[in-house]
């Protein structure tokens, strides 16, 4: 098995890595100086990773705030309620959160900070740096982790890594898994080719720490809750999450961004997309240059998933002919495609019975095009490229620009002293609004402004 650590580079300058105290850091000299912090042995390379690690630290700690008082409000909720029957079904629900809090804590704990940062820096790149997809929540696809480790999803498993595993070269030395998620099919791969280093690669912390650590043979308790209980009163069960046939030592994790990749060009033999392409917030042709440039020449890209694309763009909503297409010029020949129907979250716990279509697909880098190792591509609009250009008066910026000046005179006026009606009085006076209306209109920011961002933290 190669190194694995000389498989990285500096997602920002492209240079190779050397680790250091404890961090990673381009080997050539950079400025300004940027490391990356390795967390529970596991790399942390995203391209801003200061700011990326308090964002996630931030979020962290808001869903467990957000779990604690569910909690506490079930408790309440149990303690008000006359009826046995409800006051049990609550009782589950709310044991069932307890331990889901304490599963998440626990695998939250790398995050932890260990000292008080540059918070008000930090609070100015939110707005002007790299930031993470706003799509992106924590628990987003925790149920997906539920399947990739408990017993009671093995079919699924199966099922799924019989459909790549003889598209998977015998001799393949490197596979990087994009887009990894709960990791069990990167598990699956490294388990069958012992002596090839598989990478686990994926941005969001709670499945890659869960799944470091289940590689490590800790198995772990957590809730499953059900889509649709079959009994209302019982929402959920406790399953147990371990790696059954052992840890995998060629197995490595790292934490990154997707259109960002931390990797030496041409490094892996297999790269291998697993419900990825159609959920990623940019062109397709964006992360084909991306796999295109971290691929050997003869290299293979396997793609295993759902495929259905939803941009605003309609040009950008291809299909598979499309997508074979497109591989042409990022120096990919398609070697077979075929459509697939599998089972799909099927917890025996669950009323309702679901199967998708996937599709399965492999392309060799034949690197018989023009652009056989492409530059990144940039589908960002022509004035953000080229920043010389003038911006146009989108009426979409007109607009913001006086929703976010109220936004921003509200949210400075919050001192800890002012109360809402007070803070109504002020939006009044400065935007010509009658009392009651500027209370209600208060009111209402704020009810909405702490929804959206559990909606977009949590979801």
């Amino acid at each position: 098995m190669k190194d694995w650590l000389s498989l990285l580079a500096c997602p920002v300058l492209r240079h190779p890595l050397k680790k250091a105290n404890g961090e990673l850091a381009p080997e050539t000299n950079s400025s300004p100086a940027i490391t990356y912090p390795i967390l529970d042995e596991v790399p942390w390379l995203f391209p801003d990773p200061k700011h990326t690690l308090h964002e996630w630290r931030e979020r962290s700690l808001a869903l467990l705030n957000h779990l604690d008082g569910e909690i506490g409000d079930l408790k309440a909720s149990a303690s008000e309620t006359e009826s046995h029957l409800a006051k049990t079904r609550i009782e589950n629900l709310r044991l069932l959160k307890i331990r889901h809090f304490e599963f998440l804590k626990k695998t939250l704990e790398p995050l932890k900070p260990s000292k008080v940062g540059q918070k008000g820096a930090l609070e100015k790149s939110r707005a002007f740096g790299y930031r993470l997809p706003l799509r992106q929540g924590l628990l987003g696809y925790f149920p997906n982790l539920i399947r990739d480790w408990s017993a009671h999803f093995e079919d699924e498993n199966r099922i799924s890594f019989a459909a790549v595993k003889d598209l998977i070269p015998s001799d393949a030395e490197t596979v990087l898994v994009l887009g990894a998620g709960g990791s069990r099919l990167a598990y699956d791969v490294a388990k069958a080719h012992p002596t090839t280093t598989v990478i686990a690669f994926d941005l969001n912390p709670i499945l890659l720490f869960a799944a470091h650590s289940l590689n490590r043979g800790k198995s772990a308790q957590a809730a499953e809750f059900s889509v649709s209980p079959k009994d209302p009163s019982r929402p959920g069960q406790i399953v147990t999450l371990e790696a059954k046939l052992g840890s995998a030592p060629n197995l490595h994790f790292v934490f990154g961004d997707v259109y960002h990749l931390p990797f030496a060009a041409e490094s892996f033999d297999v790269c291998l997309t697993p419900w990825l392409v159609d959920i990623l917030p940019r062109s397709v042709d964006c992360l084909l240059a991306g796999i295109s440039q971290v691929l050997k020449p003869a290299g293979r890209w396997v793609n295993f998933g759902s495929f259905r694309f939803d941009f605003s763009d309609t040009a950008e909503n291809i299909g598979h002919d499309e997508l074979t297409e497109r591989c042409l010029k990022f120096g990919f020949s398609q070697l077979t495609r075929q459509q697939l129907e599998i089972p799909y979250l099927q917890s025996p716990f669950d009323a309702h019975r679901r199967f998708e279509t996937v599709s399965l697909g492999a392309w060799d880098k034949t690197g018989n095009t023009e652009n056989v190792i492409p530059t990144p591509i940039d589908d960002r609009a022509v004035w953000i490229q080229n920043s010389k250009l003038p911006i146009p008066a989108l009426p979409v910026f007109q607009s913001s620009s006086a929703t976010h000046a109220v936004m921003a005179l509200v949210l400075s006026l919050v001192d800890g002293q002012k109360s809402l009606g007070e803070i109504a009085l002020i939006v009044a006076a400065e935007h010509g609004m009658s009392e009651d209306d500027a209370l209600e209109a208060t009111a209402s920011f704020f009810d909405r402004f702490l929804n959206d961002r559990r909606f977009r933290e949590f979801t």
